[in-house]
């Protein structure tokens, strides 16, 4: 029974609306909302989703209505639009016999995001991939409501498939100035398709198959110009079907063009770095401009005219760091005008190329987005980066700004579609009572109160519900530099006057001081009755709160910036003035160093958390640089951060990205989230699991010196130099902590008894979830790489992919447990005890290794090792005695694991290369496909087919033996799923709108999961 809040429904439909709100949303807008939430609430219901799944909606749905009825619009229509992004969605195009997609479905690509464009009243996105499709977006909700899949080959198609994967696929998108039609390039033409249909209205041909990379509509929507690979700029009338003007062809492939806001100019850029301007009356064919526009002749990526049409901003390659340039073009109606081609203004703060760029429609801010995997707003007028978006998962790879110029959209080579609000400020509530700056700042452990502490000598208690000033704390002789919550309703504050003050925090009394620093006293931390300091004297100390004494006392390298005190009070870590990062053992009463530390930044080590349950650590530093770290039982800590070679000849590989300091760092209370701040004025939000920026909050007007996450994690208070204690909640619908991978799912395992499912993932995590209810239960964090291989052992899951490690968690808490070296991890399967795994590594000299690996302390086998031949694929038996490798001769191999022989001589199945084999749970079946679909079902004792079979799967990428051990899986091509009786007999196929990279029978054999190209699961079932 569903427990939707009816008095909500009530509230929103009726309250009396008094006051008019003239500069926001009106009580009408909002009632509308609520009634899409409503449908499309109710229409989740009607396709199965549970009630329990849109518990968060509700949340957010109930709080807009005591909104509402406080008469406050603005924030009603934000929280009635987060309820609507909470609700559970499902992705377009779903064939039947699925019962179930799990994972985050909104804003996804299966591949690179080429291009985008915003619909002209902003309430759609319109989005172009190299998985072959254009996708229309509801941002009013986030759900996809068209995809246009004209561009997509059938599987089967020579033309299509696998080798179109090495270009764009459909690079280019452009929407007319009606809103009524978008046009979408490929090989060779332009296809214009309703956005409300999506029925195609007419195809545009060039004289080539070359690649169309830029689209623009002109006003009248009925002519479309388009420039590519062939050099040439070409305009089509659109209802004629026919090209009408041919520009003159330029030396280089087009890499980008811009029609100007009069439609009167057409800039390009090309891949040798030139800027050309043409005149769209094509009064004259070749361009009236052509100049260099970046340096070393780099490539030129994307173009952008200003408002006034007078100049062109650029963005892309061009030396040791790509720099996008404003440049004089010439006048609107294409005369000559003065300075015409010099540079007006550069723009440095990209490390890799940029590979797009955008421009507000006022002119006054440009947008680009690059490989370094971040986004620079900058300020048209001065040339100053303004806004930084950091944590990108994937290099960024198409940027947008809706017309209204509020938001920004970026697309990214994973095929992500991140959304940030380009307000100057984001909602806070605002507490200016400093004098001075602040430089502290810390919640109570019920979150009812937070208090800051600054240059002023002042520790003020507020209430977090009403922002009331409660107490006014005043007895320190020098600035307050940090501050933290104690049990029994106690307050430790410090400062530069080398004391410690406790503090009744309820009555706002003093208590006692603790003395004992040499000087300035630069932090503190607690945790379990533990309190500890530290401070330029080079020491650590740890207090009895009873006595006012120091219990112990250690002394660093230098000055120490940052403490954190680990669950449990028995281990603290040091973050020192040289960047060094030590962790302190207290175990036995007297601090000892774990290992020797270890150098954790370039400068010094500004702040340092623990998450909450101690498996993670966090520091941030005076390079801008945010570490998380693993920490294992002993203290130690290991980077989760992977250094990523940079591409092989870039000329950036030796430079270091000036990133403004960083000063402060939180956890979330359920560590999915950390916080980050410092001169940059912005607070920025990560997702731990994965390192990417999920939120960005701005309001503070200098450097953020504090950071702290209430305990219901819905709320975020900063202070800084600006004197004001700002408090943000966190409840946008951008920054809600996704259900499911953010890229894409790569390996998918079933528990034997059928309830959890496991997936991993090119996020370098590893998910579970519960079968019945696509539950997302946990998630696994270690991995640096993409994760190629899961598996469920025993009471463990384990892990491995490209970062050659092979690692298991306890499936029941998530606890980290083995963490080996091993080659790239390609295959791993479990016995059926769990006691020991088959895996197949590929060493770094692409040496194919097969290795029995028991889980418990029993030694490993030596590995077998083939030697003068590669695999294409490979399984292992249920019981792990044998393993079959296939290779591209379409032999099959097959080696005993306990004596490591090879059984007999290798078996010729296949004519061709064969893609994957597997065998049957006896070991008396092997089936094995090659790469044209081919299927063949053998008998392993007597080595002879016993049924072939054309699977009619194109680009073949997996086969899977159902544990039943009476049908096979076939996956390839464009998202086809083909399953089989031992016969060859097709028994169910489905085309899922997304490519699948993996799939996993249940252990009854009745269902089928794929890990899908778009980060979801999707449950298939059986006849």
């Amino acid at each position: 029974m569903s427990r939707f809040p009816a008095a909500v429904v009530v509230l929103l439909a009726s309250v009396g609306f008094a006051v008019a709100q003239t500069d926001g949303p009106t009580a009408e807008a909002v009632k509308a909302l609520a009634a899409k939430f409503q449908d499309e609430r109710a229409e989740g219901l009607k396709l199965g989703e549970p009630a329990d799944r849109m518990a968060t909606a509700d949340q957010f749905f109930a709080k807009g209505g005591a909104a509402l009825k406080e008469e406050n619009f603005v924030a009603a229509a934000r929280l009635v639009r987060e309820a609507r992004w909470a609700l559970p969605a499902r992705p377009l195009g779903l064939p039947e016999n699925v019962e179930r997609v799990i994972g985050y479905v909104r804003l996804r690509h299966a591949d690179r995001v080429n291009a985008m464009a915003y619909t002209p009243d902003g309430g759609k996105l319109v989005t172009v991939s190299r998985d072959g499709t254009a996708r229309v977006w509801d941002l009013g909700n986030g759900r996809e409501v068209l995809a246009y899949r004209g561009h997509v080959a059938p599987p089967g198609d020579e033309k299509g498939g696998v080798e179109d994967k090495l270009v764009f696929r459909v690079p280019a998108v452009a929407v007319s100035a009606d809103g009524e039609w978008a046009a979408s390039s490929g090989s060779g033409e332009v296809q214009v398709w309703s956005l409300k249909t999506g029925k195609l209205k007419k195809k545009l041909t060039s004289p080539n198959q070359l690649l169309i990379r830029g689209l623009a509509f002109f006003p009248d929507g009925k002519t479309i110009v388009s420039a590519g690979d062939d050099k040439f700029v070409r305009i089509y009338d659109i209802e004629a079907g026919k090209e009408t003007v041919t520009f003159h062809q330029q030396t280089n492939r087009i890499e980008a063009m811009a029609l100007s806001p009069n439609a009167k100019l057409i800039a390009t850029v090309d891949s040798n770095g030139i800027l050309g301007v043409y005149k769209a009356d094509a009064s004259e064919k070749k361009p009236i401009m052509s100049v260099q526009a970046s340096d070393l002749n780099g490539a030129l990526l994307g173009v952008v005219f200003t408002a006034d049409g007078s100049k062109l901003f650029t963005g892309g390659a061009g030396g040791p760091s790509p720099t996008p340039r404003l440049t004089t073009g010439p006048g609107p109606d294409g005369a000559t005008v003065p300075g015409m081609t010099s540079t007006v203004m550069r723009f440095p703060g990209h490390t890799e190329r940029v590979t797009a760029v955008a421009a507000t429609r006022d002119g006054k801010l440009f947008a680009t987005t690059s490989e370094d995997r971040s986004v620079r707003i900058w300020d048209a007028a001065n040339g100053k980066s303004i806004r930084h978006f950091q944590g990108l998962l994937s290099g960024g790879s198409a940027i947008a700004i809706r017309p209204d110029g509020k938001q920004l959209a970026v697309g990214t080579e994973e095929g992500t579609i991140r959304l940030w609000d380009l307000s100057a400020t984001d909602e806070n509530r605002a507490s200016a009572d400093a004098a001075d700056s602040l430089w502290a700042a810390a919640f109570t452990p019920d979150g009812s109160k937070f208090a800051t502490g600054g240059a002023d000598r002042t520790v003020r208690i507020y209430d977090t519900a009403t922002g009331k000033l409660e107490h006014k704390l005043t007895g320190h002789t020098a600035a307050v530099t940090a501050v933290a919550f104690l049990p029994g309703d106690r307050l430790a504050s410090a400062g530069g006057d080398k004391v410690i003050k406790l503090w009744d925090a309820k009555a706002g009394k003093f208590l006692r001081d603790l003395t004992g620093h040499a000087s300035a006293v630069l932090t503190l931390a607690a945790d379990n009755g533990v309190l500890v300091s530290g401070g330029i004297d080079k020491t650590v100390k740890g207090w009895n709160l009873d006595t006012g004494k120091p219990t112990w006392s250690w002394t660093g390298r230098s000055a120490v910036a940052a403490v954190a005190v680990r669950k449990g009070g028995k281990q603290v870590a040091v973050g020192t003035a040289d960047g060094w990062l030590t962790i302190l053992d207290l175990a036995g009463g007297e601090p000892k160093p774990v290992g020797s530390g270890q150098q954790a930044h370039a400068a010094g080590v500004a702040s340092a958390v623990y998450a909450a349950d101690g498996a993670k650590l966090a520091t941030v530093g005076g390079d801008g640089k945010l570490s998380f770290w693993a920490v294992a039982d002993n203290g130690t800590p290991s980077s989760l951060t992977k250094d990523e070679p940079k591409k092989s000849g870039s000329a950036t590989a030796t430079i270091t990205p000036n990133l403004p300091a960083l000063s402060a760092v939180a956890f979330s209370p359920d560590g999915r989230m950390a916080a980050s701040a410092g001169a940059d004025m912005v607070l920025h939000v990560w997702d731990t699991a994965t390192g990417g920026e999920i939120r960005t909050l701005r309001g503070p007007t200098d450097w953020v010196t504090a950071v702290a996450f209430a305990p219901d994690g819905e709320h975020l208070l900063c202070v800084g130099v600006d004197r004001v204690a700002r408090l943000f909640e966190l409840s946008k619908a951008e920054a809600t902590a996704r259900v499911g991978h953010a890229m894409a799912a790569r390996a998918v395992a079933v528990r034997k008894d059928g309830k959890l499912i496991a997936s991993g993932s090119d996020d370098k995590t590893v998910k579970l979830w519960e079968l019945a209810t696509g539950k997302e239960v946990a998630t696994l964090t270690g991995a640096t790489d993409v994760v190629f291989a899961v598996g469920f052992a025993g009471d463990s899951v384990a892990a491995g992919g490209s970062d050659s490690r092979l690692r298991t968690w306890d499936a029941a808490t998530g606890k980290a447990e083995k963490n080996a070296a091993m080659g790239r991890i390609y295959v791993l399967q479990p016995a059926a005890d769990g006691k020991k795994l088959g895996i197949w590594a590929r060493t770094t000299n692409d040496k194919d290794m097969y290795e029995i690996v028991p889980l418990d302390d029993a030694r490993a086998l030596p590995a077998i090792s083939e030697i003068g031949r590669a695999s294409a694929c490979v399984a292992f038996s249920a019981d792990l005695s044998w393993v079959a490798s296939g290779d591209e001769q379409g032999h099959v191999r097959i080696w005993d694991t306990a004596t490591r022989m090879q059984v007999d001589s290798d078996w010729p199945v296949h004519a061709k290369p064969i893609a994957d084999l597997g065998f049957t749970p006896d070991k008396k079946t092997l089936v094995a496909v090659d790469q044209t679909g081919l299927a063949k079902i053998a008998d392993t004792a007597k080595r002879e087919v016993l049924h072939t079979a054309k699977t009619g799967v194109t680009a073949v990428a997996g086969v899977m033996i159902s544990p039943t051990g009476d049908k096979f899986a076939v996956i390839g091509g464009e998202g086809q799923v083909k399953t089989f009786d031992l016969t060859g007999e097709e028994l169910r196929a489905w085309q899922m709108p997304t490519s699948v990279n993996g799939v996993a029978f249940t252990p009854d054999g009745k269902k089928l999961i794929a890990a899908n190209a778009d980060g979801t699961l999707a449950v298939l079932v059986m006849p």
